[in-house]
């Protein structure tokens, strides 16, 4: 199964959500911001499947990371989380192709669901002949 990119300049917050997505059978590779992820993606983007990123981050915000997957990476899934303005933020989700988006704090074992669904989907989608 593909990993999960998990983007978030709070390192526990990161650390957090890294743990219970492992304790839900998931692979998840970390990232301290944008530029972070952008530079593993470069080198890793087969392995990942889900980039589950925060939206305000220093150096590369989760917007313009989610635009930058969706240009250059177009099958990884993307989801954007965050504690501001729920419309505000989900609308710029939207705008800027995410899959999905969550509202800090969320629930971990639905975020995990839906992280699951999206991988299985790809999964069976790469298995059809």
């Amino acid at each position: 199964m593909a990993k999960i990119l998990v983007v978030d300049d709070n390192k526990d917050l990161r650390e957090t959500t890294q743990v219970f997505l492992e304790e839900s059978a998931l692979e998840v590779v970390p990232a301290i911001d944008g530029r972070g992820a952008k530079e593993i993606l470069e080198s890793r983007h087969e392995e990942i499947g889900v980039v589950l990123t925060d939206y305000q981050m220093p150096r590369m915000n989760g917007v313009d990371l989610i635009k930058l997957v969706k240009v250059c990476y177009p099958w990884i899934k993307t989801i954007l989380m965050s504690a501001d303005d729920p419309q505000f933020v989900e609308q710029l989700a939207k705008s800027a192709g995410a899959d999905y988006f969550v509202v800090k704090p969320f629930n971990i074992t639905e975020l995990a669901g839906k992280i699951k669904e999206f991988l299985e989907k790809e999964e069976a989608e790469m298995a059809w002949p």
